[in-house]
């Protein structure tokens, strides 16, 4: 299990779904015969699953995707302690080359519209005065903003009991500034921009509005009365919850962004 925690967990997921999707193609037609796996079968399951000109209208992967799954089920091997089959590799770059024009022919995915400040305005308008969940999501989205971080960064594995130090923000990485109380500096692990085992900075500077991440984090240290424990979490009663990467908490945070496109049609 210590080798895993080389990987980060989104990259752990990302290898484990190339996996599972390898091992489907192989017993599927009949070639799954276990670790290690031979370079034909990988050749086979990349002009199976990857996209072609001989039928670019067939629900094919993209060569980014593809080189994705390779990464996937060379690490499996390594985990295993098995034999990677590197001879194939001429053949499987040039699968991925021609994957690569096909793709060409494939519209791209359309980029995440920006946040802009009146989208954060209408976002406090909507969360301050709410329960003390969207009040700790309203904070979180603040600080993520100022901080240019991903919101993923800023939430938990599991939405109570003990929090992970590894991979999540505490209280006790946040460092205030004690002359005027106007910087704030978080001290943030497993960033995805930062190398492995750095711990990652990310400096807020205060603001004269109701939108300030300086006052966000206050906020967030209030509430957790003094406790080592989440930063962007809430009490509710006498347990402690956190904001979950996944679960109520994002899917609170995308209504609100569904409901934020609804309104600025209306901006526009």
């Amino acid at each position: 299990m210590h080798m895993l925690h080389a990987w980060r967990w989104s990259t752990l997921l990302s290898y484990n779904s190339a996996v599972k999707r390898f091992i489907l193609f192989a017993k599927k037609n009949n070639r799954w015969r276990g670790l290690p796996v031979s370079g034909d079968v990988i050749t086979e399951f990349c002009l199976e699953i990857g996209r072609s000109f001989a039928d670019p209208s067939r629900d094919g992967v993209s060569s980014k995707t593809l080189t994705k799954y390779l990464f996937g089920i060379q690490a499996w091997h390594i985990f295993h302690g098995a034999t990677y089959p590197t001879g194939v590799k001429p053949r499987i770059n040039l699968i991925l080359r021609a994957c690569d024009r096909v793709d060409c022919i494939f519209p791209k995915n359309k980029l995440k519209k920006s946040i802009h400040i009146k989208h954060l305005i209408f976002i406090y308008k909507s969360l301050h005065n709410g329960e003390e969940e969207q009040k700790a999501i309203l904070d979180l989205i603040l600080v993520a903003f100022w901080g240019m971080a991903r919101l993923k960064e800023l939430t938990y594995d599991n939405n109570e009991g003990p929090v992970s130090r590894w991979n999540s923000i505490l209280t006790t990485d946040v460092d205030i500034r004690k002359l005027d109380g106007k910087k704030v500096t978080l001290r943030l692990r497993e960033a995805k921009t930062a190398s492995a085992g750095e711990t990652q900075l990310i400096k807020l500077r205060g603001q004269p509005n109701i939108l300030c991440p300086v006052e966000a984090v206050s906020r967030r240290l209030a509430n957790a009365r003094g406790a080592k424990t989440s930063l962007f979490g809430y009490y509710s009663g006498k347990k402690r919850v956190q904001l979950l990467r996944s679960g109520n908490s994002c899917h609170t945070i995308a209504f609100e962004q569904r409901r934020l496109h609804r309104v600025l049609r209306t901006l526009v």
